[in-house]
Formats: structure tokens, sequence, C-alpha cells
């Protein structure tokens, strides 16, 4: 079902951003889990960010190995919250989804980009998409005051 919103507190939102900036020229790429709320009217509420490794060959797309996905999932499965989706950066931007992008989405879940080229003028562009196998929605990205628990790179990640 697609999702009316998708919500991040702004300390979530704030970690993001730093955590683009450090990956920059590459891509950053995390997990993102929390809770799937309401039934009629649902948001995904993003409450952890777990840290994935960018293997891909270049700065301009992201590769993440199957095991450190896994391990990720189960890390958050572990922390009570469920799979929501993913995010990454676009250290050059914009906050567009590239070609790349849409040929490896997965469907049904969050797909939250952070634009780099903002990120480089002290600006925070973040735009959340949801890919139901047909169709490419954007979503509301709601900013709420809630307190988000940040959960590390797991061992050996950079």
């Amino acid at each position: 079902m697609l999702p009316d919103a998708v919500e991040l507190s702004p300390k979530l939102v704030a970690s993001l951003l730093a955590k683009a900036r450090a990956a920059a020229p590459r891509e950053f790429v995390g997990l993102l889990a929390g809770v799937r709320t309401g039934t009629a009217r649902r948001s995904e509420v993003v409450r952890a960010l777990y840290e994935l490794p960018n293997v891909a060959a270049g700065d301009d797309a992201y590769e993440v190995p199957a095991a450190a996905f896994a391990a990720a999932e189960a890390r958050a499965r572990g922390d009570g919250h469920t799979f929501l989706g993913f995010v990454h950066s676009h250290p050059r931007g914009p906050a567009q989804p590239s070609a790349h992008d849409l040929a490896s989405w997965w469907p049904h879940c969050v797909q939250l980009l952070l634009d780099g080229s903002a990120l480089a003028r002290g600006q925070a562009a973040l735009r959340v998409f949801w890919h139901d196998a047909a169709t490419l929605h954007e979503l509301p990205l709601r900013v709420g005051t809630g307190d988000v628990p940040q959960t590390t790179a797991p061992a050996g990640a950079r």
C-alpha cells in the first residue's frame, strides 16, 4: 500500500546530512528502519539509520553487498524496527532519481534521496519516493520533533 507520508525527526535529518557530507564525493547509502502507522492512512516513521558500505566502483553510484544488507536488516529487527527502505546521496546533486536508481530500486519501500549540491551550499534538500513496480511516486516528507536513535555503522564498513 502506498504510504501517505514519510516522517523523520530533525535529529535524524541532521545525521543523514552529516553522513552524506562525510561520504562525498562518494554516494552515502543506508538502511532506514522504524514503524508503519495506521491502516487507511499509513505513514512510514523512520526511527533508525543503519549505514551500509558502498562498494560501487565509481563515485556516482552505490552498490551494497547482500551480506551487509542482511546484517543491517537483522540488527534493525533485533532493535524492534521494521525495514522501511533506503537512503542515498547524490553528491553532485540533484535529489532526482538517476537511470541507475530507477533500474535498481526495490519496489514497495521508501527511497530517500539527498541532494549533495544543496549540501555543498549549506542547504538541506531531501526527496522521498515510493516505487510500486509500475509507477514512481514522490511522497510528502514530514520532519517531526521525535527523538530518533542513531545506530552506527557495522564493523568494517566505511
